[in-house]
């Protein structure tokens, strides 16, 4: 290589070496604004951030002063009860049509009781023209104590009604209901039958239905049919499960603060925001047969130009002991009144005056005893049940209310025994030890 060529070389090396820091501080110089647009990014992400748990905190804050705040909040603590760990809740929900200058009167009564340890949940509607006694106000519709009383009121003739005990209770005046469903961007009702109301100008017909908040509104609340307030209930109950629906639904989560501010204006109730969210989250993680719905049982009675419903007393209290006991609602066989079924009551022991004891006993329980007498054999170690043909439902009716026994499809002999008779107890050595039937001994 020649001597003239080596400047050369060296130029070639020095661009070369240029060009390397030159791509060097270009790249750190890339990196540089792209940091510092990460960096803004970052902050601007943070601020939004902050602002919408800020104004979340704000909804929060202003819903639960004004929910708190309420007149009638007060006064309607002093009738509930505290909840105890992990004890099935209480809640009394109330419909009420709130008129200005007027309390109004609750159209909607239904007893929520939710036992998370079980994670079961019954909805129990009360019919609104139930007769029932208010305290300090006599007999009459059960509707009228919120008119009354308010909430307090209410919840106490719900409490004496039913002997349950309330934790929580919350009123809903009826025109929240129109503003909640429309926020929600309306909901969809499979409507059951063909309805037409030409008074208030509005038609139904069958089959999966969107409705507004009117519009649901007016659905819920129609009962100009044979089925009056019970059809009613059953479509507010209908109502509320597709409320709940549409309300979990991913779409509906940007709609929460304006719905918490519709639920601050026309919303009562003792629960903070904490506790209602804790308790529809409950709610929605049910296994959908482990909610269940039902109504007490009555029936419509005019008295002195008053139409009422008379509660049946009987199966109410077999209703009520279920969804106490249970936290659900007594099947079929559970709800047949002892005082229908015809009963024989039969010695299968020996033992002097069994026979007798046990009719005794069973008549107090309400049965229609028609005859006691001996069983074919005195060996039965064990109380046994049967039934004539079709009346295996009232021999499972006869054992829950018994408290004991084996229900059993007669053999022929003891069919024989049974002669006109629904069911046959026949009693054995174990029925010696049930002290309602060894106190009756001679």
């Amino acid at each position: 290589m020649s001597f003239a060529d080596r400047p050369s070389r060296e130029r070639t090396a020095r661009h070369e070496r240029l060009r390397i820091i030159d791509h060097q501080f270009q790249e750190h110089r890339k990196r540089s604004v792209l940091k510092a647009y990460l960096i803004r990014f970052a902050v601007i992400v943070a601020l939004l951030a902050f602002i919408g748990f800020a104004y979340a905190a704000w909804v929060v804050s202003n819903v639960q002063r004004i929910l708190t705040s309420h007149k009638g909040v007060k006064e309607a603590k002093k009738v509930l009860v505290a909840n105890a760990g992990d004890e099935p809740i209480n809640i009394l929900l109330l419909g009420a049509d709130i008129r200005k200058n007027d309390p109004g009167r609750s159209d909607t009564i239904m007893i929520l009781r939710i036992d998370p340890a079980k994670k079961r949940a019954v909805l129990l509607s009360i019919p609104r023209d139930s007769r029932v006694e208010i305290p300090g106000h006599g007999r009459t519709k059960i509707n009228a104590a919120f008119s009354y009383g308010g909430a307090k009121l209410t919840i106490e003739t719900v409490s004496q009604l039913t002997g349950l005990e309330f934790n929580h209770y919350a009123v809903v005046d009826m025109m929240g209901f129109i503003h909640i469903v429309d926020a929600l961007g309306g909901i969809d009702i499979d409507v059951e039958k063909r309805i037409r109301n030409a008074t208030f100008h509005y038609n139904f017909e069958p089959g999966l239905q969107h409705m507004d908040g009117k519009h649901a509104l007016s659905y819920v609340r129609f009962r100009h049919d044979a089925e009056g307030d019970f059809g009613r209930i059953r479509r507010q109950q209908q109502f509320l499960k597709a409320i709940a629906d549409r309300f979990l639904r991913i779409e509906a989560i940007p709609q929460y603060p304006r719905i918490a501010n519709i639920a601050a204006r026309y919303l009562e109730t003792d629960m903070s925001i904490t506790e209602m969210i804790s308790l529809a989250r409950l709610l929605a993680s049910l296994p959908k047969e482990n909610l269940e719905t039902g109504m007490l049982p009555g029936t419509p009675k005019s008295i002195g130009g008053v139409s009422y419903v008379l509660l049946d007393e009987a199966k109410m209290k077999v209703i009520l002991e279920t969804v106490r006991k249970e936290t659900r609602l007594p099947r079929a066989n559970e709800m047949i009144d002892p005082s229908t079924i015809r009963l024989r009551v039969f010695n299968g022991t020996g033992t002097n005056g069994l026979a007798r004891a046990g009719a005794n006993y069973a008549r107090d329980l309400g049965f229609r005893v028609i005859g006691a007498g001996d069983a074919d054999a005195c060996t039965y170690a064990t109380t046994v049940i049967v039934y004539a043909s079709g009346k295996q439902d009232a021999a499972r009716a006869a054992q829950k209310a018994l408290g004991f026994g084996e229900v059993k499809p007669p053999t022929d002999a003891q069919l024989k025994l049974l002669r006109g008779a629904d069911v046959g107890l026949i009693l054995g050595f174990d029925a010696e030890n049930v002290e309602s039937i060894r106190s009756r001994l001679p």
